[in-house]
């Protein structure tokens, strides 16, 4: 059985996600030593803009900070093998037909939001119409319903994305 090109490149964009999103939390940086009175000191230094800045690592957090870089070091790894994947389908959907790649960029447009928890589903809607209201454009009824059935987690980003395109008279390839 084969997987579609849009199958697979979800998978591939949830993949992306679901590691930048690990990588957000863990330690980055190296580990360096250094001996103040006598006494072996670790600190876990990483680059800020042009300056090196360093937190102490007491023992009692040494192995995890070890295996947090170390668990940093083999998502980095892995990220760029699916980024390479993402570019790899992106470019064949462009061969085979620019409506499959027109999707697939669209996918990858909605994709963040997808992930956002129910709090910052509810952030986000809030920002958005704040600054509808700033530009004096309000969402329909219709599309606030949709948006809210979004933060409930019962319908997909994407497809609020898409229907309100279409209502605006956006083309919208949909296989």
């Amino acid at each position: 059985m084969s997987i579609s090109i849009e199958a697979q490149y979800k998978k591939a964009l949830l993949k992306h996600s679901d590691i930048e999103r690990e990588l957000q939390v863990l330690p980055h940086g190296y580990i360096s030593k250094k001996v103040i009175h006598g006494k072996t000191q670790y600190y876990l230094q990483r680059r800020v803009g042009k300056r090196v800045v360093g937190k102490y690592i007491s023992d009692d957090e040494m192995e995890s900070v070890k295996d947090g870089l170390s668990r940093r070091a083999s998502l980095s790894e892995e990220l760029s093998g699916v980024k390479a994947r993402i570019s790899e389908l992106e470019a064949a959907a462009k061969l085979i037909d620019t409506k499959v790649y027109n999707k697939l960029l669209l996918l990858k447009a909605c994709m963040p939001m997808e992930h956002l928890t129910a709090e910052e589903r509810q952030k986000a809607s809030s920002f958005a119409g704040a600054m509808n209201a700033v530009e004096g454009f309000f969402a329909t009824t219709e599309t606030q319903s949709e948006v809210g059935k979004w933060i409930a987690g019962e319908v997909s980003f994407l497809s609020v994305y898409e229907n309100t395109l279409k209502k605006y008279g956006f083309p919208v390839e949909v296989r």
